[in-house]
């Protein structure tokens, strides 16, 4: 009988691994094409259906602790545990997908004013800006829409050549937080953010003639451990 219970177990386990993922697949998919045809509306179904697919993988992680009760305590605790990592996971995936959905590149439709945010993890709304050439200046604003606080989860905007992102960003390891993060004396920076966390934003304006003719352009977040991930593509058109 408790082997039965233990099988039990693990097929479920296995069937909500399989359900999650396919579930954060569809929705991340859903999520960037909408957020890059500027269709929030679109991703915002999946990403729903993510949230709940989340609830029901902890509601099932829950009624198998209490079916395993009988079984060895080590036994029951690892797989309880499991299933409930699984939920987390897809809890996740589904707040990465509708903060993607409610991102926006250009505020108010001023194509030279441009939103990005951020939350209490490590990615951008976006990893692509693109502004008119048109525009004489540029105003970025950073939101964090997280809780963390800028000591534990801080989040800024920068903006450099894209050729030097990597020994610009080893640089600001040794940064301190009171300079947010910004190499001392770096003149390769055209533009950046201060270090914001949870609830703040700041915004950040500069002119396209700091950029260089022909030199491709990258932004990043310095904060310690996050330059490797959190970074993306910036262009001028036309």
């Amino acid at each position: 009988m408790k082997n039965k219970q233990i099988s039990l177990a693990l097929a479920i386990a296995a069937v909500l691994s399989v359900g999650c993922s396919s579930e954060a697949e569809s929705s991340s998919s859903a999520a960037a094409n909408a957020s890059s045809s500027s269709a929030p509306e679109a991703a915002a179904a999946p990403a729903a259906e993510m949230a709940k697919a989340a609830d029901q993988a902890g509601a099932t992680a829950d009624d198998s602790m209490t079916s395993a009760a009988g079984e060895p305590e080590d036994a029951a605790e690892s797989m309880a545990h499991d299933m409930h990592t699984m939920a987390d996971k897809a809890d996740a995936a589904a707040e990465d997908a509708l903060l993607l959905a409610d991102a926006s590149d250009a505020a108010d439709g001023d194509p030279c004013n441009v939103t990005i945010k951020v939350r209490d993890s490590i990615a951008f709304s976006t990893t692509e800006l693109s502004v008119p050439s048109t525009c004489s200046e540029v105003s970025v604003t950073l939101e964090h829409i997280g809780q963390m606080p800028k000591t534990a989860m801080g989040h800024n905007w920068v903006l450099l050549p894209a050729d030097d992102l990597q020994e610009i960003a080893m640089a600001a390891m040794t940064a301190t937080a009171e300079s947010s993060y910004i190499p001392e004396g770096e003149d390769r920076i055209v533009a950046y953010t201060k270090i914001i966390g949870g609830g703040e934003s700041d915004t950040v304006t500069f002119s396209l003639s700091d950029l260089e003719e022909g030199t491709e352009y990258a932004y990043v977040c310095t904060f310690p451990g996050h330059w490797s991930v959190m970074r993306g593509k910036f262009t001028v058109t036309g």
